[in-house]
């Protein structure tokens, strides 16, 4: 008999125990307690009521049943307690928080929408984004106090337990709902059976929410940081030798050139210059679109020295042309490229960045266990579907494809570069970037007058079309903008009206406020602004259908947007109308300049959450400054 001629079938969870015998996986451990060399440490328990996530209770469930939790209540006094040390220990320490949230298999709802059905690991990512809610602001405040200059780590451990739900005495194996099973499994308790008593036992016992800080001892602060999730051991040089490309294969448009920071460390590529161009087409674009500084009252654009003096740049409608956007064309530090006077228009382009021991020292004292790795766009909209990233880390492939995110951070590495990681949820995006921008147009404007003429930059504008992609992608900005607009409003009005709690009162609060005259007419002032935007050329309206679009170059990028010219165009137009639909378009299918009320909200597939905003936008804090995000 062959020695491999057999296949030995195991079960996922036969597979989680042999891989974890060798310490290949430490997804959902359980929260057992451990000897710990901390020098401060909180343990604590939070009793959250079945289906809720919020800060606070009391709740009294249909059973009778009361939860009375209050989460400030539980870890103020304990954090108090690591400020102050933190306060006369201002460096050498790391604060570890460990969050770790389980579920039992019994079907969940969340309770704080009213009972919304909802799918495994709801509730735990819900609790989880809950309590990052409330530390995240107390660890950010306490760093701008100056009480400390340690870095935060916010680790997140969710686990479905393993008792079964279905084949139990009171859930049949072969059953087509196992929500219906609910009412027998309570029945039988309510009865006092035995059996369901022990599978109580067994799914109480599954059920928790543990928040465990540590304040950890570093024995050289400088250049040991705290290990990511990968393993790495985080040493000031061990990003040394992170390559990062940015490419593209091919298209045509002058969208499509970042800045590349690695945490807040703003990396240079192999021709010296601070961006990966990817531009590639032969028209110009105004100052206006470009994310310099804003401009003052009368449109000029200024730069601000260190020392508070303003030097004028250019005026917001001023036009710069193809020569500075296009690295083909021989005038900016980027990629490895002849000068070509017709620009290769639409060739592949592409620009590396390898970082250096001094950057590596910089980028791991930022980056608390992790390398974020950020595209800011030099213009206001982006393509979405166009760049690819290559991460290496000494010659080997790390990640090859496209992060599909507009601008931001597209990436989060382990704190050497080794593995890619979950996007961080308190990486803080860089700033200081609009006064970079003016510096490299500057100098590439000042290339284009020494090798064109001194009067080159504005004759060559005078020449030149606009960038048509450019204003196409400008209409999509615009009605992101718009509709963010409502998304936030909807959030804004949700957080105020339930900030004591969900209740009945509070639900009649929010909708009184929602269906308001003054917040109809806003409404119906962000729509009549949509309209015109929609029916520009070409067409971004739907047929009646509500689902293909009218121009057939934007509905043919449905099947394969990333190869079609109007495929990034088709992907944010999807973005928009989703959040259209939510706010503007009724049961019934007709679009209100007025929205939706809270009533047909209710109606909606999206319902009230979509409403209050939970799906389109989050806001967190970097201190007292409010930091919104938009999906």
């Amino acid at each position: 008999m062959s020695c491999c001629g057999r296949k030995l079938l195991i079960t996922e969870d036969e597979k989680k125990h042999i891989l974890s015998l060798y310490g290949l996986i430490k997804e959902d451990p359980d929260p057992v307690s451990e000897t710990s060399t901390s020098a401060i440490k909180i343990d604590k328990t939070i009793n959250f009521a079945p289906g809720y996530y919020r800060h606070k209770g009391p709740v009294t469930t249909k059973a009778g049943t009361t939860y009375d939790w209050d989460v400030d209540k539980t870890l103020k006094d304990e954090l108090q307690k690591i400020r102050e040390f933190l306060k006369n220990n201002p460096t050498g320490y790391i604060v570890e928080a460990n969050l770790y949230s389980g579920e039992s298999k019994i079907p969940n709802n969340d309770n704080e929408l009213g009972g919304t059905q909802v799918k495994e690991n709801y509730l735990n990512e819900a609790r989880l984004n809950s309590l990052k809610s409330y530390l995240n602001p107390i660890f950010e405040l306490w760093k701008t106090e100056g009480i400390t200059k340690t870095d935060f780590k916010i680790n997140e451990y969710k686990k479905i337990g393993d008792t079964k739900w279905v084949d139990t005495p009171f859930c049949p194996a072969n059953t087509t709902d196992e929500r219906s099973c609910t009412t027998t499994y309570f029945n039988q308790l309510k009865a006092g059976t035995q059996t369901a008593k022990d599978y109580k036992a067994k799914y109480d016992a599954e059920q928790y929410f543990r928040v465990v800080i540590e304040v950890k001892k570093v024995d050289d602060p400088k250049s040991q940081v705290l290990p990511s999730e990968s393993g790495d051991t985080v040493s000031e040089g061990c990003a040394t030798g992170l390559e990062v490309v940015i490419y593209v294969k091919t298209h045509q448009c002058q969208n499509a050139e970042y800045l590349v920071y690695a945490n807040n460390t703003l990396l240079t590529n192999l021709a010296g210059g601070f961006t990966a161009n990817l531009n590639n087409a032969g028209g110009k674009l105004t100052a206006a679109k470009f994310n310099f500084p804003a401009p003052g009252s009368e449109g000029s654009i200024y730069q601000t020295t260190e020392d508070g003096t303003k030097i004028g740049f250019m005026n917001k409608a001023d036009d710069i042309p193809a020569q500075a956007l296009n690295p083909s064309y021989g005038y900016t530090k980027n990629g490895p490229y002849s000068a070509n006077e017709e620009g290769d228009i639409s060739g592949q382009r592409m620009d590396t960045f390898n970082v250096n021991a001094t950057q590596s020292k910089t980028i791991t004292e930022q980056g608390n266990g992790e390398i974020n790795i950020w595209l800011i766009g030099t213009t206001k909209a982006m393509h979405l579907d166009i760049p690819y990233v290559l991460i290496k880390k000494d010659g080997k492939e790390v990640y090859n494809n496209q992060p599909k995110i507009e601008q931001g951070l597209v990436l989060t590495l382990s704190g050497c570069g080794n593995k890619v990681l979950p996007l961080s949820t308190k990486a803080i995006k860089p700033t200081g970037y609009e006064s970079i921008l003016i510096n490299i147009y500057k100098e590439r404007f000042a290339k284009i007058r020494q090798g064109l003429g001194a009067n080159a930059v504005e004759n060559l504008s005078k020449k030149q079309l606009k960038d048509s992609k450019s204003e196409i992608l400008d209409r999509t900005l615009a009605l992101a903008n718009l509709i963010n607009q409502v998304a936030l409003l909807g959030h804004n009005l949700s957080t105020k009206a339930f900030e004591k709690g969900m209740t009945n009162a509070t639900y009649a609060q929010f909708k009184k406020q929602w269906d308001s005259q003054a917040n109809k007419v806003a409404r119906m002032n962000i729509y009549n602004q949509i309209q015109p935007i929609l029916d520009e050329n070409p067409s971004f309206r739907k047929n009646p259908d509500g689902t293909s679009y009218v121009d057939k170059n934007i509905e043919k990028s449905r099947k394969n947007p990333e190869k079609t010219l109007m495929g990034d165009i088709f992907l944010k137009l999807e973005n928009f109308y989703k959040k259209y639909n939510t706010y503007y378009k009724s049961p019934d299918g007709e679009y209100l300049p007025n929205g939706v009320s809270y009533d047909e909200a209710e109606l909606n597939p999206g319902g009230l959450g979509w409403l209050m905003g939970r799906a389109f936008v989050s806001v967190d804090y970097n201190g007292d400054q409010p930091v919104v995000t938009y999906f």
